[in-house]
């Protein structure tokens, strides 16, 4: 799967009344401390614009914002945030110049307010839902994204609105990477996808689905993964509407510490033959045991090895190293994304770098060249977009039971 899928993830990373009943159940234990965001200002050095967004709290130590402005030189967004008994965000909407544009609804836990469901509704109606499923240790294991018809005659052939289902398998092992919601890669083990025709349809489409006999809410494509013991892909089968149209093996190789090395696709069971369409993944890793390397790479025919990249992350990670599951909702690293340009026919890097990253202040700046750029041009080189996000430190109440 692209690797814009990452992106999304780290756009995610980014992001009770005291007189209420429940606060008679705040843990007298010793206090917590975390940060949250004041302000944000974004520039896009490019085109000489600045967007600043300013984040308005309910209460002192609220974690959560209540609001958030988002001012620019031609307009204003608004986001407006409804909190819940826990002071976590249960819905939003998104205001331009005062004209209501998008409306989300939001699930948080209030263990440690790692997301765990987000919904974009339009016109009352559910548009996509995104769930983050973690295990008891707080590591993220699967992404689910479920896109719903906006057609209200429309339904499938499992009796409900869904026109398409992911569900992704967060990549490497949990103890190579931070809790909460770090996905460092994203690897496609469940899809569905179900026939919803277009408003706008060609004769010469309709033909060809009539002769096809694909009818409204048909599944049509899917993908069903057997993972191991360990949680890695084992089998990959691939379906055309209710025919296996292939079956992909995936062998693991692990390095002197157990750790995930690599995931090769082979055709077979007894891994002899290698699956030249498909890709394998690598992984590799820091002196601290974090993974700071991925790759996508496909067959190379001449050296008969994986070699020939797709697309390749490189990471080196910032966090507060503070002992508290909120401030994993910071951790911040500095990308190199390496990927293949069709148009210029060469690799093209999309690079962020960590300038800054204190408690009070964390600078990140994006750059954006080709892989081919030599050594001086490569230090003289000039951000597209920077992001300055002040923080400042909170006290958190703590619940017993949770």
């Amino acid at each position: 799967m692209k690797f814009y899928l990452f992106l999304i993830l780290l756009i995610i990373l980014s992001s009770c009344e005291e007189n209420n009943s429940i606060f008679y159940f705040v843990s007298k234990g010793p206090s917590k401390y975390s940060f949250r965001i004041t302000k944000q200002i974004t520039q896009y050095l490019d085109v000489n614009r600045t967007d600043t967004a300013f984040y308005y709290y309910q209460k002192e130590n609220d974690f959560f914002p209540c609001l958030i402005e988002v001012k620019s030189s031609d307009n204003v967004i608004t986001k407006q945030i409804t909190l819940n008994e826990w002071t976590t965000p249960s819905s939003e909407q998104i205001f331009k110049n005062d004209s209501l544009v998008e409306q989300y609804f939001y699930e948080y836990s209030p263990k440690n307010y790692f997301l765990i469901n987000k919904s974009k509704v339009i016109d009352s109606n559910v548009a996509y839902v995104e769930s983050y499923h973690y295990d008891k240790d707080d590591y993220l294991r699967f992404v689910e994204i479920i896109h719903y018809s906006q057609n209200k005659y429309y339904i499938n052939s499992d009796s409900n609105k869904i026109t398409e289902r992911y569900l992704y398998l967060v990549l490497p092992d949990t103890m190579t990477r931070y809790k909460g919601c770090i996905a460092p890669y994203l690897f496609l083990s469940e899809y569905a996808k179900y026939y919803e025709p277009k408003k706008l349809t060609s004769k010469r489409r309709q033909i060809k689905r009539q002769k096809d006999k694909v009818e409204t809410g048909m599944l049509i494509e899917r993908i069903h993964t057997i993972l191991d013991e360990r949680g890695f892909p084992k089998v990959q089968q691939i379906f055309k509407q209710d025919t296996l149209f292939k079956r992909v093996f995936f062998k693991v190789e692990t390095d002197g510490l157990n750790n995930v090395r690599m995931l090769i696709p082979f055709k077979d069971s007894l891994y002899t033959q290698p699956d030249m369409e498909y890709f394998s993944i690598t992984f590799s890793y820091g002196d601290d045991g974090i993974v700071n390397y991925i790759s996508k790479n496909y067959y190379n025919y001449s050296k008969r090895k994986y070699i020939n990249s797709d697309t390749s992350i490189y990471y080196s990670w910032f966090d507060f190293q503070e002992n508290n599951l909120q401030n994993y909702l910071y951790i911040k690293a500095t990308t190199k994304i390496i990927s293949f340009s069709n148009q210029t026919k060469l690799n093209e890097v999309l690079e962020k770098r960590i300038a800054k990253f204190e408690r009070d202040e964390i600078i990140e700046e994006y750059y954006n060249y080709p892989s081919n750029i030599t050594k001086r041009n490569y230090l003289n080189l000039k951000p597209y977009k920077r992001v300055i996000t002040l923080l400042e430190k909170i006290k958190l109440k703590t619940f017993k039971g949770l």
